[in-house]
């Protein structure tokens, strides 16, 4: 795999830029430019609400909030004052009448998050690191924010000044009360105190600041607190300023963060991104439809075909034209959209960080969904880059990317292992992954705890690869409270574990270990599901010699053992089944369409991978399929593998329930069962309203010791002495489930047929055909 280099353009230092902006480079006519501050168009940040004729309130002279002393207000707020008593030294009695009320409703968009993981941390500018906060200054400043947020909107910038004025000498409560203004986003509660309806920064009509001198310098001192100490950082002071530019270009210029302007190209750039974001996004839905209806499928039906006709069952569905062109879409797409974010990378950074809720979300997105897609290498280089380092400009956009670290670093990681291992030799795959995840080895800051992390797991990959599982059960143990970092590494250790015990003829040890991971519970079905999905994903894109030689038998090791170990009807009572379901039907798939590719030794470990996906989606599956498409659908293909119209007709309308009970409970083959569906059909087709309880049956035979090939031979020919062995096999059926009652023992079952053979002597022949079958037993 060939990963192109990219050099990110890095924004403007944000430490001891001039206050000057530099020449913003040409950019394409729809990116309006920023109005100068004062202009009318853009001079302040205004809420969603019907506009209000700030001239006059109800006859009242213009608004013009004359500055009051810091403790009044700061008193008010600890006194528990209502909102109104709180703004009467502000507001006359008539907009206290028109304004009464609480703030109008903005959007909220998820910028800020402070409680982030190691890895997502950001720090402050640059040069500064973030840092514990007093906890007494943060239980001061939570209090106030409270009581503030009880306070009319309008009145808010004007009391936040004067607390921050109060506690001018406190600049861990100053920064943690920017924090809290900050942390409901871009059009929140700090831009309301900065270029709200009365933000401080505001240029009146009159040419003036709405706040004075003081109140501005208070709120600035605040913001510069709250970069120093690491609670925001300048790419949230450029998301701020997308919303109102001319009111923010004053602001930052006095923090000497200089405003970056997005690239020349970026417009271009952007929505290349978009479109080819878009374009597989569609693709994806599409291809993931085709995957559950052909699950569904061969949920039920699927016990009932042999090995050679599952393969040809999974081969018709995929080559059909239409399916086919689905999953080559879905490739094509894929590779788009890693070629034109690769191409576009240090344009899109630059936009990124100058645009973090626009151009930035644009790229997170591209990003997320490769790290989850057939050229994750792509997005876990780009993002182990950014996550490496959060006082860098990307570093500081990311850091409020939400889940980001989780979808690139968990994902990323697992979906790159499984293509480097599809593509190169083990030892070739584990470098090229060493060198994907090289920045993480020098991280910066917080997220410096990367580096333990990152070593550890790549000692539990080499170690599984030697045959060694101990790290790697020990990762999986702690799933739960594991990093996306060691979540992603552990998954590249079963991967790589699995084709390791492959080459070295260990898959037995090997699954053994993964089948006691997976009766862990939901943290085992977790880890191993990740597995499943990265390989098959590889798999849904490259079904080459590649693939089918080197992974897919690996991904058949993982599914059969998976399978063992999950208690499957517990799980689904007591856990949430569907990502299980997911992973085993993106198997089912990739392993069908690889077996026509594979060499003949790991033939048996997909065949057994195949059978462990149909086992899990038929006993796990709830999707509802309309009963008709899927009866048209299943006839379709069979007729093209070569079922016959008669036996295709009784295995469409086979009952789920019977097919358990023939295939799993009395271990009679594929092929044999359908031998029974030629010659004796009503005994798969409990559905029809026949009347045959098989449960005693069941139970009969396994007193006696009577299964697979025996079991076989007894259905068939036990009839035999009848001049029609179908009805007569079918009547002692039946009168053995009407009359079994609590038989359970050998001796039980041996009285029961004594009776019968009594009650129904024209069937004795029948009868003493199963009796003849236990005494086979010995």
């Amino acid at each position: 795999m060939t990963i192109k280099g990219s050099k990110p353009v890095i924004p403007p230092s944000t430490a001891g830029a001039a206050t000057r902006k530099p020449e913003a480079p040409a950019r394409a006519t729809e990116r309006k430019p920023s109005p100068p501050p004062g202009h009318p168009a853009q001079s302040r940040f205004e809420p969603t609400r019907p506009p209000v004729n700030r001239a006059r309130l109800d006859g009242a002279a213009p608004f013009e909030p004359a500055p009051r002393k810091a403790q009044s207000a700061a008193e008010a707020l600890r006194q528990g004052a209502p909102p109104d008593t709180a703004q009467a030294a502000t507001l006359t009695a008539a907009q206290l009448a028109r304004f009464s009320g609480a703030a109008p409703k903005v959007r909220l968009p998820q910028l800020m998050s402070q409680q982030a993981s190691s890895l997502s941390t950001a720090d402050a500018a640059p040069a500064s690191a973030a840092r514990e906060l007093d906890a007494d200054s943060k239980a001061q400043a939570e209090e106030d924010f409270e009581r503030l947020m009880n306070a009319h909107y309008l009145s808010r910038p004007y009391l936040t000044s004067e607390l921050l004025q109060e506690h001018a000498g406190d600049p861990d409560y100053q920064a943690h009360l920017i924090g809290l203004l900050a942390q409901s986003g871009p059009e929140g509660e700090l831009q309301n105190v900065i270029a709200g309806f009365e933000g401080l920064f505001i240029i009146s009509g009159a040419g003036e600041h709405r706040g004075t001198e003081a109140q501005r310098e208070a709120v600035l001192g605040a913001l510069q607190a709250a970069l120093d100490a690491g609670v925001i950082n300048t790419a949230d002071l450029q998301a701020f300023s997308q919303v109102a530019p001319g009111v923010w270009e004053e602001v930052m210029g006095a923090l000497d963060v200089q405003v970056a302007q997005p690239p020349a190209g970026a417009d271009a750039a952007v929505a290349e991104v978009e479109q080819a974001t878009s374009d597989y996004e569609d693709a994806k839905a599409e291809a993931q439809k085709k995957d559950e209806w052909l699950a569904q499928q061969l949920a039920d039906m699927g016990d009932l075909l042999t090995e050679e006709q599952r393969q040809a069952y999974i081969n018709a569905f995929r080559n059909d034209p239409e399916n086919k062109a689905v999953y080559d879409e879905l490739e094509a797409t894929a590779a788009r959209l890693a070629e034109v974010v690769q191409d576009n990378a240090s344009v899109m950074e630059a936009a990124a960080y100058a645009d973090p809720q626009g151009d930035g979300a644009a790229l997170r997105k591209a990003l997320e969904l490769l790290a989850d897609s057939s050229h994750a290498a792509v997005a876990l280089e780009m993002g182990a880059r950014y996550l490496a380092d959060p006082t860098s400009p990307m570093g500081q956009v990311v850091a409020h990317w939400g889940d980001f670290e989780t979808k690139v670093l968990e994902k990323g990681i697992a979906n790159a292992t499984a293509q480097l291992l599809a593509d190169e030799d083990p030892e070739t795959a584990f470098a090229r992954l060493q060198e994907l995840l090289e920045p993480l080895k020098n991280a910066k800051g917080p997220a410096a705890t990367a580096y333990q992390e990152l070593k550890d797991g790549l000692e539990a990959i080499q170690q599984a690869r030697a045959g060694n599982y101990d790290r790697l059960t020990q990762l999986a143990q702690n799933w739960d409270s594991a990093s996306p970092l060691m979540r992603g590494l552990a998954v590249a250790g079963v991967a790589f574990g699995a084709v390791s015990a492959i080459n070295a003829g260990r898959e037995g040890d090997f699954a053994g270990m993964l089948q006691g991971l997976a009766s862990a519970g939901e943290r085992g079905a977790q880890l191993t599901a990740g597995v499943l999905q990265s390989m098959s994903i590889v798999g849904e894109s490259s079904r080459a010699a590649s693939f089918a030689a080197k992974l897919a038998p690996a991904l058949g090791l993982v599914a059969n053992a998976t399978a063992l170990g999950i208690h499957l009807n517990q799980f689904a009572q007591e856990q949430n089944p569907g990502y299980l379901i997911a992973a085993f039907g993106d198997a089912l798939g990739v392993l069908g369409s690889a077996l026509e590719l594979t060499p003949a030794a790991p033939v048996g470990l997909i065949i057994n991978g195949i059978g462990a996906a149909i086992s899990v989606i038929g006993e796990l599956s709830v999707a509802p399929f309309e009963a008709a498409k899927l009866n048209d659908a299943r006839e379709r293909y069979l007729e093209e593998i070569g079922v016959s119209p008669e036996l295709s007709e009784t295995l469409r309308a086979a009952d789920p329930e019977r097919i358990e009970e023939l295939r799993h409970e009395l271990g009679i083959s594929a092929e044999d069962v359908q031998a029974l569906a030629v010659n004796l059909p009503w005994l798969l087709t409990e559905g029809t309203n026949n009347g045959l309880y098989f449960d005693p049956v069941v139970e009969l035979f396994k007193a006696y010791g009577i299964t697979g090939d025996d079991a076989y031979a007894l259905l068939s020919t036990m009839g035999n002495g009848h001049e029609d062995r179908s009805f007569s096999t079918f009547v002692v059926l039946n009168n053995i489930s009407r009359e079994a009652g609590f038989a359970q023992t050998p001796e039980d079952f041996d009285r029961l047929l004594q009776r019968l053979r009594e009650q129904l002597p024209e069937h004795a022949s029948t009868i003493d055909a199963i009796l003849a079958a236990r005494d086979a037993q010995g």
